[in-house]
């Protein structure tokens, strides 16, 4: 089994807030909860370019965040990263170019990105997301976002 290694950018709601009053630094909650970091968020790797017989293109195996990346210099303030692998077989299941994503998690948090690197045959897929992720229990499907080709 392939492994794609990906890294994810987002933020958590409280960090958005416009409200706060005051030093960010002293506000609870304006950084990434830990529980990112348990199964809270549940991320599937979609294929492109290969599909079932029903045309719908093939999922891969569910996977979650890794853990939180601090030496990105090119983040912007309140933004986390993870890292984040995929079992993905390129030779069976094609080069990915959408994904779903799922918040176990009471509150949403914003999803700024996901960026897979080097992807056999294709090299780094770019998602460029910004939206909001709310609980899954509020959707009456996994939220999907698609590569930017």
């Amino acid at each position: 089994m392939t492994s794609l290694k990906g890294t994810v950018v987002l933020m958590h709601k409280n960090a958005l807030n416009f409200n706060v009053v005051g030093d960010a630094t002293d506000n609870e909650g304006d950084t990434v909860p830990p529980s990112f970091l348990d199964n809270s968020v549940a991320f599937k790797l979609i294929s492109a370019t290969k599909a079932y017989d029903t045309g719908r293109g093939k999922v891969g195996k569910e996977t979650f965040l890794e853990g939180l990346l601090t030496s990105i210099p090119t983040m912007e303030d309140k933004q986390s990263v993870f890292s984040i692998h995929f079992e993905w077989r390129s030779q069976d299941m094609g080069i990915p170019g959408a994904f779903y994503v799922e918040n176990f998690m009471q509150d949403e948090f914003f999803l700024v990105s996901l960026s897979l690197e080097d992807v056999p045959n294709h090299g780094p897929v770019h998602f460029i997301c910004n939206s909001w992720v709310y609980n899954t229990e509020k959707y009456k499907i996994d939220r999907v976002f698609f590569s930017n080709k």
